[in-house]
């Protein structure tokens, strides 16, 4: 639906979705990979790399803000850019993971946090 609000239609919308789920898979594999390989030396760094990987979607989402309509390819980038905030995403969970002791509560840690994600999701789409 976002693409087609970008004036794609049909067939060629639905393949413009797939440099997006490419883009997403790679940032999560790529920041996972290197928050491991720095972390080997018992620096904690899942902040610095929380916030690297919103930098990209920080500048994504500023180009749909202020991209005029008429911009497509700059609007679709701005989009693709959007894509590391999953990665992003990934390591808060994991840094909510590691900074609870106990395994009960843990499961209240996330359960809390997932139903302020969906929360947010159910809040924002009306």
């Amino acid at each position: 639906m976002i693409i087609q609000g970008f004036g794609f239609k049909g067939l060629s919308a639905a393949l413009l979705q797939v440099p997006y789920g490419f883009i997403i898979a790679v940032a999560i594999l790529t920041c996972v990979f290197l928050n491991n390989y720095v972390s080997r030396n018992g620096k904690q760094t899942r902040c610095i790399f929380i916030l690297l990987w919103l930098l990209p979607n920080i500048t994504g989402a500023f180009m749909l803000a202020y991209l005029d309509s008429s911009h497509k390819a700059g609007r679709l980038i701005g989009y693709y850019l959007t894509g590391p905030y999953n990665a992003a995403f990934v390591m808060i969970l994991s840094m909510s993971t590691a900074n609870t002791a106990g395994h009960t509560k843990k499961v209240v840690t996330n359960a809390i946090l997932f139903l302020g994600y969906c929360t947010g999701n159910i809040a924002g789409r009306t």
